[in-house]
């Protein structure tokens, strides 16, 4: 049975090491309003902004900035939805553009023209719907994407696999040990 679990972790290890890799790039960006912020004696503007990063990550992944972002990245619009996410961490005036893809580049490009078509399609719209430049929400990019960072498959997966698929293949032969070994037997 010992030999039998260490073949099933190896085949685990196995099939877990021949996934294909997934590599993740960030973009951070912050959402300012400078006139008013400078402006202001209490923290009513910067609330304002934190309460708007919502809103601002789900017109992200709508089809105006999604189109902007494919033209920015030469890819594909859908690979460019399907690859993007967008976070904002509590409590921050900070948003995230995340793209994962098979490779680093393209991880990245997903990322960086997903944050630069966002902070454009903010200036253009609030241009466009006459607000004042002094009132206007900037979303400016902080912190460009890098190249994509291996995700997985990790060693930690790998070894997870072959660790679940040896005790599990331990498992049933200790049980179908006991099953023949155990038997009542006819005289």
């Amino acid at each position: 049975s010992v030999v039998l679990a260490l073949a099933a972790a190896g085949a685990g290890a196995a099939v877990a090491v021949t996934r294909p890799a997934t590599y993740q790039s960030r973009a951070t960006l912050l959402m300012d309003e400078p006139g008013a912020v400078a402006a202001s004696a209490d923290a009513g503007v910067v609330q304002k902004l934190t309460a708007l990063r919502p809103k601002y990550a789900a017109l992200a992944l709508t089809a105006p900035v999604l189109e902007q972002a494919a033209q920015r990245s030469g890819l594909p619009m859908a690979a460019v939805a399907r690859d993007a996410q967008v976070t904002f961490p509590e409590n921050d005036l900070t948003m995230q553009t995340q793209g994962s893809a098979p490779d680093p580049r393209t991880a990245q490009r997903v990322a960086q023209s997903l944050a630069t078509s966002l902070s454009r399609f903010a200036a253009s719209d609030q241009a466009a719907t006459g607000v004042p430049v002094p009132e206007r929400i900037v979303i400016s990019v902080i912190d460009p994407a890098g190249p994509g960072v291996k995700t997985s498959p990790s060693s930690r997966k790998v070894a997870a696999t072959a660790v679940v698929a040896g005790l599990v293949v331990m498992l049933l032969s200790y049980v179908v040990a006991q099953l023949v070994w155990t038997r009542p037997r006819r005289i």
